[in-house]
């Protein structure tokens, strides 16, 4: 972000990392190889990108943990990496579709549907999952293989087999109405109320542990944000420190729900949802140039979610059910230096669905 080490839109280092220029060939390079190669990494959750994969879970189990750029991505910035690119400006797409050429349009208006999508990772959640991963759910490129009208829905029985899940009459491949959207989470609210940040299961935390990456789906469920009252700060006359202090602290989204477990704290986002602050776009109204021209601030939440304190729910820490929360969270606070009050503690099944962490028995 914005004057952190890797603020890659600065003027100078955008300079940089879009010249061919050979005597910035190892710039590139250090950018390329920083980034997840699977077969290299294992589930080291350092390379990037910071953000959880299709097989996250609170004790890793797969390489997919953590997300990796697409083979077609790879190939790109790889020869970005090599200096094999054109530093021609793109005049960029028309901000109307009267105004493309007839035979651009269709794919306009893919990547219009597209580019707002979640995408990965494609964990159980606030969106299509892992099964658009498959081309067999393809009939061509962004167009899903549908149902023969009038056929019935199949059933598969009490359990989804893998055998079944697999096979050529299976879901993944043609789909009918609603096919796409059985895999997410009912409701939706109990899910974004989990995609969180620097889940740990209690076995593998330390001093090394960061509340705020990995995360899920940073763009679309945020977890820490610029509040209002901060960002009147930035933009009033307060002292230099003061407005940089206000614009590097950043609050937990979730901070309003209340109670040491994920299972209270879902019960309360399904029925209070619309309390909580919607995070927009506003201008910095300085011309000093110290703080980005373009802010994303949180509104007020509604009461009583305005009474916590930024860091609530910060810490979030996965252990077996039945465990003693507030036992666990003072542990949790010797151990890596956070507040025991910032620490919240309990079992969710949708990080463990391997069930690793789960008691003898227990099904999801």
């Amino acid at each position: 972000g914005w004057g952190g080490p890797e603020h890659f839109l600065a003027p100078e280092a955008l300079a940089r990392l879009s010249s061919p220029a050979a005597e910035h060939l190892e710039l590139r390079r250090q950018v390329y190889t920083s980034l997840r190669d699977y077969k290299r990494d294992g589930t080291s959750p350092m390379p990037w990108p910071w953000i959880y994969g299709d097989g996250m879970a609170s004790v890793p189990r797969t390489v997919r943990q953590h997300l990796t750029l697409s083979p077609t991505q790879d190939k790109l910035l790889l020869a970005w990496s090599r200096g094999d690119f054109d530093t021609t400006p793109f005049a960029g797409y028309p901000h109307d579709l009267d105004d493309a050429e007839l035979d651009a349009r269709p794919a306009l208006l893919d990547r219009a549907a597209l580019d707002f999508c979640v995408a990965d990772a494609f964990h159980p959640g606030i969106e299509v999952t892992w099964p658009i991963r498959h081309a067999s759910m393809f009939a061509e490129p962004f167009r899903i293989r549908q149902r023969a009208e009038g056929a019935p829905d199949p059933d598969y029985g009490d359990t989804l087999t893998p055998d079944a899940a697999l096979a050529a009459d299976g879901p993944l491949h043609a789909q009918g109405p609603g096919d796409l959207g059985r895999w997410m989470a009912v409701p939706w609210q109990t899910d974004t109320a989990g995609c969180r940040a620097g889940y740990e299961s209690q076995a593998q935390l330390g001093p090394r542990y960061d509340p705020y990456v990995p995360t899920f789906w940073p763009a679309r469920v945020p977890n820490h944000v610029l509040k209002q009252s901060d960002y009147d700060t930035v933009n009033g006359t307060d002292t230099s420190a003061d407005r940089e202090a206000a614009f590097a602290n950043r609050a937990v989204w979730l901070r309003g729900l209340t109670g040491s477990t994920p299972q209270e704290q879902r019960r309360q986002m399904v029925d209070g949802w619309f309390k909580l602050g919607i995070v927009e776009v506003r201008p910095y109204l300085g011309s000093d140039g110290r703080f980005p021209p373009l802010m994303q601030v949180e509104s007020p939440p509604a009461p009583p979610f305005d009474r916590a304190t930024d860091t609530n729910n910060l810490v979030n820490v996965q252990v077996a059910p039945r465990v003693a929360a507030a036992e666990v969270a003072c542990a949790v606070a010797d151990l890596t230096g956070f507040d025991a009050q910032d620490v919240t503690v309990g079992y969710v099944d949708n990080i463990d669905p391997y069930l690793r962490e789960a008691p003898a028995g227990h099904t999801p």
